[in-house]
């Protein structure tokens, strides 16, 4: 069950190889431009892909805070096994991003150089995550957004994209990239 939940049918990174090739070479040139040790954060563990892609492309001195509702039933094996590649370089905090990310933000600042939202996948949640990741966010942080394709799978035109390519200021965002997947 759990490869076949993992591995086939869920549009994760590693069914993906031009957004896992895009996310591994982006965070791999944020870690290169940068002269101090790298803080990433994510919202949305889920099977780990991303977390180990983003582990392995910034190097064993960065750092992942990762947030996570963690109702599935593989979220700890997958936090055992990045636990396992990565020792103690990621961090898990569980719970509803819309209380977790903003208490993590009033207590510990403006910490990450990279941030990834992988969470809701609908507008209003992504605009609510998005909103409490900036709190996050140190100026000009490398911003990755998954799931961002022109169209759902189910063929309908993906609302978040259109969201942002429509009614994000520049001033918050200055830059958007897709990837071909």
């Amino acid at each position: 069950w759990l490869l076949d939940r993992s591995w086939h049918g869920m549009g994760m990174i590693g069914n993906r190889p031009a957004q896992l090739a895009a996310y591994f070479h982006r965070v791999r040139q944020e870690a290169n431009r940068r002269t101090k040790n790298m803080t990433m954060c994510e919202i949305g563990l889920n099977g780990g892909h991303s977390a180990a892609l983003f582990l392995e492309a910034a190097g064993r001195s960065s750092r992942l805070i990762m947030f996570e509702l963690g109702k599935p039933v593989y979220t700890r094996s997958a936090q055992a096994i990045i636990d396992r590649l990565y020792p103690g370089q990621m961090e898990l905090i569980l719970g509803d991003s819309a209380v977790t990310v903003p208490r993590f933000a009033e207590a510990r600042g403006k910490i990450c150089d990279v941030m990834s939202i992988d969470g809701q996948h609908r507008v209003a949640g992504f605009e609510r995550d998005l909103s409490y990741a900036q709190r996050l966010c140190k100026p000009g942080a490398l911003l990755i957004f998954d799931d961002m394709q022109k169209n759902t799978d189910s063929g309908q035109p993906n609302q978040i994209r259109q969201m942002l390519e429509n009614e994000i200021p520049a001033s918050r965002i200055d830059h958007l990239q897709c990837t071909a997947d």
